[in-house]
């Protein structure tokens, strides 16, 4: 087994990092630096896809914040245009080089019939550490996660944007444990889910249910009482645990 180090960043859709957690991700020397879904995007578009068109002013910034925090991986999300049709694209960036792409499989919502759903799984390697994106709804399906099961990641990152549910602490921990417990039971990865919180122009209110869990358990999820509030946590995890696999 080896350690790595992940920081999460639940936070509004603003596409910036604040000073004090960029000092602190390098203080920490983290591995990992997970935002959630459409942490890169605008709110003042008629459409999804027109977010493509800020595609170079976002990974402008990313690249330059990724020379910034020198040897650590930032996850993200991304609206990209590639011959001529849009993408919701999970990216991997370090030290200004793109070492993973994930194109969503399974889309949601205003994103039907404007973006493209991709069709392809993949894991990247990283410091010996395999790694896998998906983002949000892929989660739900489980064919994506036969080929995790294949492909054999030692964290799956997914991006997220949680739609507000009036539901019980009962409910949000069924669903924690039936989603994300079993899948990393199915794959024996570690699962980290990043979500966004309450953000001007939003189509529809969204609720921060970040989560970190093992095969063993849920290792942590944002208390009920934070699902509207930013949040920044560091985590070593231990990768290569396979007991509890199937």
């Amino acid at each position: 087994m080896r350690k790595v180090k992940v920081g999460i960043y639940q936070s509004r859709l603003n596409g910036r990092i604040p000073d004090s957690i960029i000092k602190s991700i390098i203080k920490n020397k983290l591995d990992f630096f997970v935002l959630p879904e459409y942490f890169f995007s605008r709110f003042d578009v008629s459409k999804i896809s027109d977010n493509a068109f800020y595609y170079d002013e976002f990974i402008k910034y990313i690249k330059k914040l990724s020379k910034v925090i020198r040897d650590t991986v930032i996850i993200g999300t991304l609206i990209k245009e590639e011959n001529r049709k849009f993408y919701n694209i999970g990216f991997a960036v370090v030290n200004s080089k793109n070492i993973g792409c994930h194109k969503k499989i399974n889309l949601f919502g205003r994103e039907i019939g404007d973006i493209e759903p991709g069709d392809t799984l993949s894991v990247f390697k990283y410091k010996g550490i395999n790694f896998a994106i998906l983002i949000c709804a892929d989660v739900l399906h489980d064919d994506n996660f036969k080929v995790l099961s294949e492909l054999r990641p030692d964290i799956v990152f997914i991006p997220t944007f949680s739609p507000y549910k009036k539901e019980s602490l009962e409910d949000k921990i069924k669903r924690d444990k039936n989603i994300f417990l079993k899948r990393a039971i199915e794959t024996g990865s570690i699962i980290v889910k990043v979500c966004g919180i309450n953000t001007p122009l939003l189509p529809y209110p969204i609720q921060g249910r970040s989560l970190v869990c093992s095969p063993r358990g849920i290792i942590y999820r944002v208390p009920y009482y934070l699902e509207s509030s930013t949040v920044f946590k560091i985590f070593s995890l231990k990768v290569g645990d396979r007991i509890n696999s199937s």
